[in-house]
């Protein structure tokens, strides 16, 4: 089964999900810090600003994640990026297209696959902790069963 996957910013929001994720979890760390440090200004009336610093950082690190995603969502090109799949018994191999340009091709055995989600329309193959591709369900159709018992049959061996 053959099928194309558009890169567009519905599946960039889904690749990038993590990098999103650990914005959010990085800002959210350095409110927390600082309203700690607010609380120590108040209960020692002194400045220390190395406990400010240490509060700041991780709300910096996670704006300039936000900025990466941002850019990545903004480069996201569904008319000139995609990726083909063609899908076997044991194997799927991918042919990528960024921005009119062939990227290249990977093969990837089922038994290499470490999970499989479903996420906003995709189908998400996980190779790594961090590194996916995605599948348009629609793509797939019916044989989007099929598949899921091939790499599920793989992944137990």
């Amino acid at each position: 089964m053959t099928c194309v996957t558009k890169i567009d910013k519905r599946a960039q929001k889904v690749l990038s999900r993590s990098v999103f994720v650990c914005a959010v979890t990085a800002v959210c760390l350095g409110v927390v810090l600082l309203a700690l440090w607010a609380i120590l200004y108040l209960i020692r009336q002194e400045l220390d600003y190395e406990v400010m610093i240490i509060s700041l950082a991780p709300i910096i690190f996670g704006v300039v994640l936000f900025v990466l995603y941002a850019r990545q969502l903004s480069q996201a090109d569904g008319e000139s990026s995609f990726n083909v799949y063609d899908f076997g018994k044991v194997m799927f191999s991918v042919k990528g297209t960024r921005r009119g340009s062939f990227i290249g091709s990977f093969d990837v055995e089922y038994s290499q696959v470490k999970n499989v989600k479903v996420r906003g329309g995709f189908l998400v193959i996980y190779v790594s902790k961090l590194g996916a591709f995605v599948v348009d369900r629609e793509q797939l159709g019916s044989y989007e069963a099929t598949l899921r018992a091939d790499i599920a049959a793989a992944m137990v061996r």
